[in-house]
């Protein structure tokens, strides 16, 4: 379902785009076919990127499957900003011819028209290059702290720091090299604990083992601990779970356990995801199983990637939620799309089930899938702190 829908979105853009160009530049019929011919091999190439990630058959640190992925994924960045700026353009048209037919028109004289014409077109390329260009190399540059107080009234709780790394995609176009920058963000941060909340890879562990290992070097005083993620089903689940254990990553699927240290004593529980539940039944999240003999009095984090737990984790009575998988929309301007897709995107938000409040933090990922594109929407490491509001 998911494939259907990315592609089906993505070739009904290509057309519309090839129409809306067509008709604006009024391109010739060896200049469609020709454009025809690129969003063609484009969209081959994207599905074969798509399939290829996760056969296992492709040495991603190759120089051919370098440039085959830097190639596809920087043309789905222009292509994605080309079919927007289309679309905004095609409104403002419509939107003008409308006003005129509601309105007296306002007479423009050739030359006048002609340059606002001109200027809206160099205002397309411009759009498409500019934003292109700043959202890779923001993609690229990594990710930046982001800085967030949780109000609690649990006085144990009173400053825990928290890191949190979400949806780090390791994959064709994350290697080692981001890998080591985030861990060593992390560690910079000297945390009491930290979380890794799904997604944390887009290939085998015989093609990404070498670029994991630098997560083994994360020092963390209460350990590190993480959830699954839908692309850890799609990429050899049964196969990853070890390697997580070998780089010290314990994952907590449908259980709990009880972090006890001199200064405080809490629950970090983790559930599993949906999707990888409706392939494998054994790996069905369940919120209450996974808070099942936890003591009622001690504060309690639930680890979920998909914010859409939070239903059943309120209802369980967890206290806070942390969560990834939305990226925020991950670039301008899916990022007012996600919206409608998920209860909550990105941030802090207080969430209420019945009579019970949970607080739900969603990180907006500390990597990125696909396009090397951030625009607008920075990758970020979460450091959560706990304040005493009471």
């Amino acid at each position: 379902m998911f494939l259907f829908l990315f592609f089906g979105i993505q070739a009904l853009g290509l057309v519309y785009l090839i129409i809306s160009l067509r008709r604006r530049y009024q391109i010739k019929p060896l200049a469609t076919y020709a454009l025809s011919f690129i969003c063609t091999l484009y969209f081959v190439m994207n599905y074969l990127a798509f399939k290829l990630r996760h056969s296992g058959s492709l040495d991603f640190r190759s120089v051919s499957s370098q440039i085959f992925y830097y190639t596809t994924y920087t043309l789905l960045t222009l292509f994605a900003f080309a079919i927007f700026y289309s679309v905004f353009l095609d409104l403002c048209e419509f939107i003008s011819s409308f006003s005129k037919k509601i309105k007296k028109p306002i007479i423009i004289d050739e030359n006048k028209r002609l340059f606002l014409k001109k200027s809206a077109n160099i205002g397309l390329l411009s759009g498409v290059l500019g934003s292109s260009a700043i959202g890779i190399g923001q993609a690229l540059s990594g990710p930046e702290y982001k800085f967030i107080s949780i109000p609690t009234q649990h006085q144990q709780m009173k400053g825990l720091k928290i890191v949190q790394v979400s949806d780090l995609h390791v994959g064709p176009m994350i290697g080692r090299e981001y890998v080591q920058k985030t861990v060593d963000l992390i560690n910079a941060q000297n945390p009491d604990l930290v979380v890794l909340t799904g997604d944390l890879v887009d290939g085998t562990p015989e093609q990404l083992m070498r670029d994991m290992e630098p997560l083994s070097q994360i020092k963390s005083k209460l350990g590190v601990y993480g959830c699954l993620g839908n692309h850890e089903l799609y990429s050899g689940l049964y196969d990853w779970l070890p390697q997580f254990e070998q780089l010290n990553i314990r994952m907590l699927n449908n259980e709990h356990t009880i972090i006890d240290s001199i200064e405080r004593t809490f629950v970090l529980a983790g559930v599993t995801d949906p999707q990888v539940g409706r392939s494998m039944p054994e790996f069905t999240p369940d919120a209450e199983k996974a808070i099942e003999s936890a003591p009622q009095h001690l504060y309690k984090i639930v680890l979920a990637h998909q914010p859409s737990a939070c239903f059943d984790c309120a209802r369980a009575g967890f206290d806070l939620q942390l969560s990834g998988h939305t990226h925020a929309g991950q670039f301008f301007p899916f990022s007012l799309l996600v919206k409608f897709a998920h209860p909550y995107v990105k941030g802090l938000n207080l969430h209420q089930e019945n009579h019970h409040k949970m607080w739900v933090y969603v990180n907006q990922a500390t990597g990125y899938w696909g396009p090397p594109n951030r625009f607008a929407i920075p990758a970020e490491i979460t450091v959560l702190e706990f304040e005493d509001i009471t």
